[in-house]
């Protein structure tokens, strides 16, 4: 097993000797139970590398052995024992040439802005009008191209992610922010309020979602 800084950026990986099927392994830390990953592969296929090193890496330091089980090709599957007791001790050049520091400021900040992006499109996300198609869509409402349903899915937290991808890659949602802080105009108080489909219409909006469930619809400008 190495676990390395190269190029300012954290690897970890076992080298397996075989040539590898796939990167479908379990990993097993002392006498805990057996977690599924997937790794990534060299391009050799003889390597393995974990998806998460600096997380990886930190769970090692609390672990006295680890267990990899992969699966050469056309081959059954084989397991690796590493004794990996007093790994904290050698960790400390790594992180520092790393700056794992920076990386967990980077991540919190993330964390943070995902929070966020999550909260700020949730009101987006509804049922779908048509539910053969999926139980639950998102719309944008600023936007022509995505003002109908999209991301079809059967919860509300895949339709959301699907929201969220979107908004991350620029394609949808590029409005919402100033739509959220109630700069779209005169009256936003007054159609945010409409809890029905029938006052929606009326006033000349355009009702998104479900007729009876007020919790996942709502009435959007045109």
């Amino acid at each position: 097993m190495t676990i390395r800084c190269a190029k300012r950026k954290t690897e970890a990986y076992v080298d397996t000797d075989s040539i590898l099927d796939n990167g479908n392994v379990r990993v097993k830390f002392d006498v805990s139970s057996p977690i599924r990953q997937t790794w990534g592969k060299s391009t050799d296929d003889k390597a393995l590398f974990a998806p998460d090193p600096i997380t990886f890496a930190r769970t090692l330091t609390k672990t006295k052995t680890f267990l990899l089980e992969f699966t050469p090709f056309q081959e059954g599957t084989r397991t690796i024992s590493f004794d990996v007791t007093k790994l904290d001790e050698k960790l400390g050049q790594i992180s520092d040439a790393c700056n794992w520091e920076a990386v967990d400021r980077g991540r919190e900040q993330a964390k943070i802005a995902d929070a966020q992006l999550r909260a700020r499109l949730v009101q987006y996300v509804h049922s779908c009008e048509n539910q053969e198609i999926g139980k639950w869509c998102w719309s944008d409402p600023n936007d022509a191209l995505f003002y109908n349903d999209n991301g079809y899915s059967d919860t509300k937290d895949g339709a959301l992610a699907d929201a969220m991808r979107s908004a991350r890659w620029g394609l949808a949602f590029k409005n919402a922010k100033k739509a959220d802080v109630g700069e779209t105009g005169e009256n936003d108080s007054e159609w945010h309020a409409i809890k029905s489909k029938a006052e929606c219409e009326a006033k000349g909006y355009r009702w998104v979602g479900s007729e009876t469930d007020t919790q996942s619809a709502g009435c959007w400008k045109k």
